[in-house]
C-alpha cells in the first residue's frame, strides 16, 4: 500500500467528519483538521506521507486545501516534522522518531498497529490476524535485523533523568536505614527489550541516531552481533556504564522492599540540546538485573554532554538477554534475598546468579530427597592479590522423610564463611601446594569453641570451592540462625566486615488475599538480607549504625 500510495501522482482524503464554515479561516481549517479521526487513523498515516501530494476534501466535496498549503497545521497537529511531510526520505528519520507518528494513532484490529507501517519502515512480514500483541514485536524484531545500527527502536517509555526506582540513599542500600514499604507499589511492572505498542514511542519525537552508531556496530573487531529474539527473550550487544544501581521492588507477598541491581546501558542514540544544539543527550536504559537476565522498566534515562566523551564507553559491551520476568510466587520453605549488597568482585557461583542478584532461591534438590543437609549456594569474592573469601548458605531439614507440604518440614539455616588464599604454580606442581584457610573471628561468646577444622591443600580458587560444595562441613566457621529472627556479624580479616539477618515470614493460604493469615507449619519464606563491604570505606556504618571498630579481628 505505502508503495501504491508513493507511485500516485497525487491522492485525495475525504473528511467526512470535517464541517466547514464559508469563507473558513485557517484557524477553522486547523481545528477541524485536529479533531477529525482521518488525522488517529493508523492506516491514514501512509496515506498522509506517501504520496507527493494530498487534496482534503471536506463532508461538502469541498476542497480546503493540500497537504504543502497546509503543511505547518499538519505538523504541528500530528508531530511530524514538516521536512517529511514535504518529500524529504523517511530513511533520515529515526526509528523513534517514525514510531512517535504512530503513537496517538489507533486501529479496529490490534494486529493492523504493526502491519500499518510496514511501508513506513521499508520491511516485509506476514500478516497472520488473530496474533494481536505479537504483530507488534515481530515487526520490530524485522526492523531492528535491518536496521542493527539504529539503537531509538529501544528508546521508547518515559524520559527521565533519575529512575524513580533508584534507591539514592546510601543507608538504606547498606540497611542501616529502613525502606518504608508501600502497598500501591507492589509488583511494579517489568518489561522486555521491545515496547508493547507505538504509544510507548509518544515521548520520543526529538530521538536521532548518534553519530558515532556506525562505528561502533562496525567496529575494529568485526560487525557487532545483530539482535537475536527466541521466545519472549532478546539478546543484544550494548555499550554498559560502569556505575551501576540499587532499585526498590515492593514485593506484594511477602510484603517486602526487596533490592535488586540496576545496570545502565548506553543507547547510541538521543536528542540535541543546549542554545546551539552543541550538547547531545544520549539515551540510558536502566536494566535490572532479574537472575540470569535483566529487564527494564518503562523509563529512559537522559544524559547529556559532548558526544565525543562519551565515544570511549562504547568499548566497553555487554551481552543482555532481555526478558519479561514471570510474575513472583513465593516458594513454601524457600529463600528470598531481600538484600545482597557487596562493594567487592564476585568472581565465582557454584548454583546461579540469583542469590547476587535478589531473586527468590528454591531448593536446589527435590524435598524428597534423602539429605538432612543441603548446599544452596556458594559464592566467593575477591578481596584481594590472591585473597579470596566464599560465602555458603546450608538448609538442614528438621523432617526429611515428610513430604512436601505435610506441615513438618520446617528449615534450619546455616550460614559459612571462609578465606582461601592461593598461590599459582605450573601445572605439575599444584599437587603440592598448601592453602591455609585462616578463621574468621565471630563477634559473640561462642566463638569458635573447638577450633577451625582442617581442609584439604588448593592449588586455586576454583579447586577450592568445588571442594567445599562437596565437603560443606569443612567449611572453618559456620553459624547456624534462631529463627524466626537472627542476625550473625562477622569481621573477615582486616578488609570485609560480613553482616547476615534471617526473618522467617509466614505466607497467605492459597486461596486467602490476606498475606499474613492461615499460618500453616511449612508455609513460610526466609528472607534473607546479606551485606559485605570492605572495612575502610568513607562513611561506612553498620546496620546498627556504630562505626566499625578500628581493631576488627584478623583471618
Amino acid at each position: 500500500m505505502f508503495q501504491w500510495y508513493s507511485n500516485a501522482t497525487i491522492c485525495y482524503a475525504y473528511l467526512s467528519d470535517v464541517v466547514l464554515p464559508t469563507n473558513a479561516t485557517d484557524d477553522d481549517i486547523k481545528s477541524s483538521l485536529a479533531n477529525s479521526h482521518w488525522v488517529t487513523r493508523g492506516w491514514t498515516l501512509q496515506e498522509l506521507i506517501a504520496p507527493p501530494d494530498v487534496v482534503f476534501y471536506s463532508r461538502d466535496w469541498e476542497a480546503f486545501g493540500t497537504r504543502s498549503e497546509l503543511l505547518a497545521a499538519l505538523a504541528e497537529i500530528t508531530l511530524i516534522d514538516e521536512s517529511y511531510l514535504n518529500g524529504r526520505p523517511l530513511e533520515d528519520a529515526s526509528i523513534a522518531q517514525r514510531m512517535s507518528w504512530a503513537s496517538k494513532r489507533t486501529t479496529s484490529r490490534e494486529e493492523d498497529m504493526a502491519y500499518c507501517l510496514l511501508g513506513i519502515f521499508d520491511v516485509n512480514m506476514s500478516l497472520i490476524y488473530g496474533e494481536r500483541s505479537k504483530a507488534f514485536r515481530r515487526l520490530q524484531e524485522a526492523i531492528s535485523r535491518e536496521n542493527p545500527v539504529d539503537h531509538s527502536i529501544y528508546a521508547w517509555g518515559e524520559i527521565v533523568r533519575s529512575p524513580s526506582w533508584v534507591i539514592s540513599d546510601d543507608d538504606q542500600i547498606w540497611g542501616s536505614k529502613p525502606m518504608e514499604y508501600n502497598p500501591a507499589l507492589a509488583d511494579r511492572e517489568l518489561f522486555g527489550l521491545l515496547a508493547e505498542s507505538p504509544a510507548d514511542f509518544m515521548h520520543s519525537g526529538q530521538i536521532v541516531r548518534a553519530r558515532m552508531a556506525n562505528n561502533y556496530f562496525d567496529s575494529s573487531e568485526g560487525l557487532r552481533s545483530p539482535p537475536f529474539s527466541v521466545g519472549q527473550a532478546t539478546k543484544v550487544e550494548f555499550p554498559v556504564l560502569p556505575q551501576k544501581g540499587f532499585a526498590a521492588f515492593h514485593l506484594k507477598c511477602p510484603p517486602i522492599v526487596q533490592i535488586r541491581t540496576i545496570i545502565y546501558a548506553l543507547l547510541l542514540c538521543g536528542s540535541w540540546s543546549g542554545p546551539d544544539k552543541k550538547l547531545f543527550d544520549f539515551v540510558l536504559i536502566p536494566q535490572v538485573v532479574v537472575g540470569a537476565h535483566v529487564s527494564r522498566t518503562n523509563e529512559i534515562v537522559v544524559v547529556s554532554g559532548d558526544p565525543d566523551a562519551w565515544v570511549s564507553l562504547a568499548d566497553e559491551t555487554g551481552n543482555h538477554i532481555y526478558k519479561v520476568p514471570k510474575p513472583y510466587f513465593p516458594f513454601k520453605g524457600g529463600l528470598l534475598f531481600r538484600r545482597v549488597v557487596c562493594n567487592m568482585t564476585r568472581k565465582y557461583d557454584r548454583v546461579c546468579r540469583d542469590v547476587v542478584d535478589g531473586v527468590s532461591l528454591n531448593w536446589l534438590n527435590p524435598p524428597w530427597i534423602e539429605e538432612r543437609m543441603r548446599m544452596l549456594n556458594l559464592i566467593s569474592f575477591e578481596a584481594g592479590h590472591k585473597q579470596d573469601f566464599a560465602v555458603f548458605i546450608q538448609q538442614t531439614l528438621v523432617d526429611y522423610d515428610a513430604p512436601c507440604g505435610s506441615g513438618k518440614r520446617g528449615g534450619v539455616l546455616k550460614f559459612g564463611l571462609m578465606s582461601i588464599k592461593t598461590l599459582y604454580l605450573a601445572p605439575l606442581r599444584r599437587k603440592r601446594v598448601t592453602s591455609k584457610p585462616v578463621t574468621p573471628v565471630q563477634e559473640g561468646s561462642d566463638a569458635l569453641a573447638n577450633g577451625p577444622k582442617g581442609i584439604q591443600p588448593f592449588s586455586d580458587i576454583d579447586t577450592a570451592l568445588e571442594y567445599l560444595w562437596d565437603h560443606p562441613e569443612d567449611v572453618p566457621y559456620q553459624h547456624e540462625m534462631a529463627l524466626p529472627r537472627d542476625e550473625w556479624r562477622v569481621n573477615v580479616g582486616e578488609y570485609v566486615d560480613v553482616y547476615v539477618a534471617v526473618e522467617r515470614v509466614y505466607l497467605e493460604d492459597d486461596d486467602s488475599d490476606d498475606c499474613m493469615t492461615e499460618r500453616e507449619p511449612d508455609s513460610y519464606v526466609d528472607v534473607i538480607d546479606l551485606v559485605i563491604r570492605v572495612k575502610g570505606d568513607p562513611g561506612y556504618r553498620d546496620v546498627q549504625g556504630s562505626e566499625v571498630p578500628e581493631d576488627a579481628s584478623d583471618l
